[in-house]
């Protein structure tokens, strides 16, 4: 009796050549050498050579609470008012005026509300006077994510803590 259990499927030998890791293999944006996600940016240069323009930046983690603060003169008015926002996953949890809670207010000159996001606080509004951050946020600043761009043309490889992420 023939044993059909050592037997490989050819399906299955299709479906290892397609998921095995090479699969996933890119080409540099250079030559024809293969860079895979993961590799540091040692190995994809060595592959791949120098970049045409290398762009750094560090990205906070997102949504943690923040309390920013503005002066805002109404129409009119001899005095500034101090307006506050909470702000938590980026996104407004309370406003409030001179000490004052209120649901939306327009003294930034377009109607601010809460549920409002944080970026359209700042086009409302403006820059920040001060910004208050809870503890959370201060332990999120050792916990940045550094991310690098490395230009090969228009081909733009993207590094997150050294190692590739994607390609754009």
């Amino acid at each position: 009796m023939k044993n059909n259990f050592l037997q490989i499927p050819p399906i299955l030998t299709f479906l290892v050549a397609i998921f095995s890791t090479n699969a996933f293999a890119m080409f540099c944006p250079t030559n024809f050498n293969n860079i895979n996600i993961g590799d540091s940016m040692d190995q994809v240069q060595q592959a791949c050579g120098k970049p045409d323009s290398e762009n750094k930046k560090e990205i906070l983690p997102q949504g943690l609470p923040q309390e920013w603060g503005f002066y805002k003169s109404p129409p009119g008015a001899p005095a500034t008012l101090k307006v506050t926002v909470a702000l938590d996953k980026d996104k407004v949890v309370n406003i409030s005026v001179n000490g004052a809670s209120m649901i939306s207010t327009s003294i930034c000159g377009s109607t601010i509300s809460v549920g409002d996001s944080a970026s359209s606080i700042k086009s409302a509004c403006g820059k920040p006077s001060y910004i208050n951050e809870g503890e959370e946020m201060q332990h999120a600043t050792e916990n940045k994510t550094k991310v690098t761009e490395l230009k090969y043309g228009s081909t733009t490889l993207v590094f997150e803590n050294g190692k590739l992420k994607t390609r754009k």
